[in-house]
């Protein structure tokens, strides 16, 4: 990970460093540590400690400048003496850092040319301070052409160092090499150096220059461009540099952060003014304090810039006076070659900056494939926009466009270019307004996607040819459109079968009941009850599959309405009691005292749900026994269905939810579609619940059936529709039907019932007879000849005598939820699927008949 991704996604604090290298916390530091001999109070000690080159740089870190010096020449006299070539290598090295300080780069000159004659023997220890102090004089005189040798040699030492073994010496360079490619603009490598600093820094725990290496770090993502959190790092290297005693890095941080506060401040906004002033006035302080006379200058010339910037033309000739006078101070021949140039220094960067920018902004454009046209206004003498002039467009918009390079041509010269046309007023907009317009146009066949935001005084426009992917989308959206089709086709299939299959199966079912209550000797019930038996077992096919293509299309509607709980136990369990018991299997079911009396559920999807579980465990179970217990706690209801069946394996039970899946036991399948868990998974899962299972082949399953609890008030309305119904006869149906078998069964029912039954064969005929005669229930069928039965239903409820309204019941095969909304919006009141039992039948009409009962 590089330095600049860190810094830009982990915040630099003294916790956790910029790199997220663990730095010390200053707050917790004592200087006086001893593991860091580095602080400023250790280091204000070493000061009694005698003359020696530690003491010479201990000086010069804390601005001391002449005390360094007379220790430095002190400590080269001792050196020389000894024949410590070495040694005083490392004075001269030192003596260079002070005098480019001082200003006096002349003498530092001399210094670096002493280390050269010195290093000759080519010892790496010697040659790296000269590559060092070499590379230190080209850094200070801040001329560009130089940077690069101030580079090359900064990595020559660095090798050297790293020979001899000199982790500072290591750091050093890590820190001039980041300050040199900086000074070129090539701000990610000079990061990556301070990537590697702070790294040996770490692993070392050599913190004498950390606060450098945050310095650096932030000069660096300052001039890149950066501002967010760059504030922070400024203030966290000068408070390294007053941990360290380091008082030319702790006025250079100051520095940067005034210039930091300048880039940011409004000409509008004294405050700004202060701020920035403030802190340049404090860095030219502190920097005359030490005799750093260079730092003392360009703080002074980047106030003038300041003052520039907020019109102050007096204060900007006072302080070009002053600046004159402390670079008088110089020796200019031996100064920085800025210095012949005070004045204009911050201009000369300023200007050096902006053709860099421009350059690499120029290139950027360049190297991009779209259209890249940027536009700049024309104000008028009333100082409104005119035309705008294309300021610049890159290669591709030149071939676009048909255009010379270098040629300028106004807006409503490119208005007739077909590209382009119609973009007179975004682009106005977006130069008046600042609002960015985007939109499409097809040109020769092809699609171009073009985008206009506001830039500076003016606006950019790009082009992107957007034909494979506006071809893709329509590809998509034809795909999407197949799908919606093959949807409503398949939804279509399903309706029209469903009512294709279930009418008859109404029809056979009806009639096998009728004909289960006649008499009937002991070989024709078994066969009545086979076929009753297999056409529910159909019944349940249909329904299964039905309800899988609902839930799939998410058009599976739910009813939570108030509910008797214990009674969805005893419902499933007596569903199912008589096949139980023809395998001389025990079934039971049982209902904990906490469970409450009512909740808010959908009963007829929770025993749907509830019937498949018990209905496996029944299927799977040979001998024993199926338990169903239902309790509730921390808000939820538990369904828990156990039996003492065949089990399922390990390798079956990951797939046991799955569609299609049937569960084989002792090596054959046991029958089914295969959906059963499957439509419980989803149901339970749509209801808020799950369902999930424990088995053991051999040792029987356990289902485990969970919802959400909704306690709501018991009230006797609840009941309605549950309990058995009263006496029906008496009453006086209209039974409207176009399939005799169907109309055989139904009138069949109605009359074992005591019901009278009318019937009528067609919309019209119903309508007829609802009208004339008081009847206390309409039974319709939907699918009718001549008016179906929303229209004879809509005909009915037009021509009702006020106060009157006869309850109807549509009956359809249809089970979708649409063909149920388009019954209620006809004005049907009530629903019944066919097939209905007999059971289903006396439900409804007590529910709307019970005062006619």
């Amino acid at each position: 990970m590089t330095l600049l991704s860190v810094f830009m996604t982990v915040p630099p604090t003294p916790e956790i460093g910029l790199l997220q290298v663990p730095l010390p916390d200053l707050d917790q530091l004592s200087a006086d540590d001893p593991a860091f001999a580095c602080g400023v109070n250790v280091r204000k000690k070493l000061l009694e400690g005698g003359s020696t080159s530690d003491l010479a740089a201990l000086c010069r870190d804390l601005g001391r400048f002449d005390e360094a010096l007379d220790h430095g020449r002190q400590a080269m006299f001792v050196a020389l003496k000894n024949a410590s070539l070495d040694s005083a290598c490392r004075i001269l090295a030192i003596q260079v850092t002070i005098l480019a300080l001082k200003g006096d780069f002349a003498a530092a000159s001399e210094a670096v040319r002493q280390i050269e004659v010195l290093s000759q023997d080519e010892e790496p220890l010697k040659r790296a301070f000269y590559h060092e102090a070499a590379a230190t004089i080209h850094l200070r005189t801040v001329v560009q052409d130089l940077f690069d040798s101030a580079e090359e040699r900064y990595l020559t030492a660095l090798k050297l160092y790293e020979e001899s073994g000199e982790i500072i010496g290591q750091i050093r360079c890590y820190v001039g090499a980041a300050s040199a490619v900086s000074g070129m603009g090539r701000y990610m490598e000079s990061l990556e150096y301070l990537d590697r600093g702070l790294k040996l820094s770490a692993e070392t725990e050599t913190w004498r220059y950390v606060n450098r290496l945050l310095l650096e770090a932030a000069l660096a993502l300052r001039d890149q461009g950066h501002r967010q959190r760059v504030k922070e790092l400024f203030e966290l290297a000068i408070r390294w540099s007053e941990f360290l005693g380091d008082e030319p890095t702790r006025i250079r941080g100051i520095h940067g952060l005034a210039y930091l506060y300048d880039f940011e401040a409004d000409p509008s906004k004294p405050e700004d003014l202060h701020r920035s002033e403030s802190m340049f006035f404090k860095a030219i302080d502190a920097a005359e304090a030490i005799g750093a006379l260079p730092y003392a200058l360009q703080a002074r010339l980047d106030i003038v810039h300041l003052y520039k910037k907020f019109g102050m033309a007096e204060a900007v000739d006072k302080q070009r006076s002053i600046a004159t006078e402390e670079a008088g101070r110089l020796s200019l021949s031996a100064a920085p070659r800025w210095f012949d140039h005070h004045a204009d220094y911050r201009q000369w960067l300023d200007d050096l900056s902006s053709e860099r920018y421009y350059r690499r902004l120029q290139e950027a454009i360049e190297g991009v494939s779209d259209p890249f046209l940027i536009f700049d206004h024309l104000p008028q003498t009333d100082g409104s926009y005119g035309d705008l002039l294309n300021e610049f467009r890159n290669s591709a918009a030149n071939q676009l466009l048909a255009l010379t390079q270098g040629t300028v041509r106004a807006l409503g010269d490119l208005l007739s270019s077909p590209y382009i046309e119609g973009l007179k007023e975004p682009i106005l907009i977006a130069v008046n307004d600042r609002v960015p317009y985007e939109d499409e146009v097809s040109v020769y066949g092809k699609w171009y996607s073009r985008r206009v935001v506001p830039a500076g005084a003016g606006a950019v426009l790009t082009l992107r040819d957007c034909t494979e992917s506006r071809k893709l989308q329509e590809t998509l959206e034809h795909a999407a459109e197949s799908a919606r089709q093959a949807d409503r086709v398949k939804t279509e299939f399903l309706a029209n079968m469903s009512h294709e299959v279930r009418t008859p199966i109404n029809g056979v079912l009806g009639l096998a009941r009728l004909l289960a209550g006649s008499e009937l000797n002991e070989q024709q019930r078994t066969y009545v009850d086979g076929i009753i038996s297999s056409g529910d077992v159909l019944l349940r096919v249909i329904g299964d599959v039905l309800d899988l293509s609902k839930i799939e299309a998410e058009r599976l509607e739910f009813v939570p309405e108030p509910t008797i709980v214990r009674r969805l136990v005893t419902d499933v369990v007596n569903l199912y009691k008589g096949q139980a018991l023809s395998k001389g299997v025990d079934i039971s079911g049982s209902v904990d005292d906490d469970v409450p009396a009512v909740a808010v559920l959908d009963a007829s999807r929770v025993r749907q749900v509830l019937g498949n579980l018990v209905g496996n465990g029944v299927k799977f179970t040979q001998a024993g026994s199926v338990k169903v217990t239902l309790s509730a706690s921390e808000g939820l209801l538990q369904f828990v269905v156990r039996d003492t069946g065949s089990g399922i394996s390990e390798k079956q039970l990951e797939a046991v939810f799955k569609p299609f899946r049937q569960i084989s036991t002792r090596g054959r399948n046991e029958g089914g579609t295969g959906l059963g868990l499957t439509i419980s998974k989803k149901l339970a899962e749509l209801m808020g619940g799950t369902i999930t299972v424990e088995s053991q082949v051999g040792a029987g399953s356990r289902f485990t059936f969970r919802l959400p609890l909704e306690e709501a008030q018991y009230s006797p309305a609840v009941d309605e529709g549950s309990e058995s119904a009263a006496d029906l006869s008496g009453l006086r149906i209209l039974l409207v039907e176009d399939n005799q078998v169907n109309i055989l069964v139904a009138s069949g029912l109605l009359t074992q019932l005591g019901c009278l039954v009318d019937t009528a064969e067609n919309g019209v005929q119903a309508v007829e007879l609802a009208l004339q005669a008081p009847y206390d229930a309409v039974l319709m069928d939907i699918q009718l000849p001549v008016m179906d039965g929303l229209e004879a239903t809509t005909a009915i409820r037009r021509q009702e005598a006020e106060g009157k309204r006869v309850p109807i019941i549509a009956l359809t095969a249809g089970t979708l939820f649409e063909e149920r909304e388009a019954c209620f919006q006809a004005g049907v009141d009530d629903y019944l699927s066919k097939p209905f039992t007999v059971e289903g039948l006396v439900s409804t009409l007590s529910k709307w008949c019970r005062s006619a009962a």
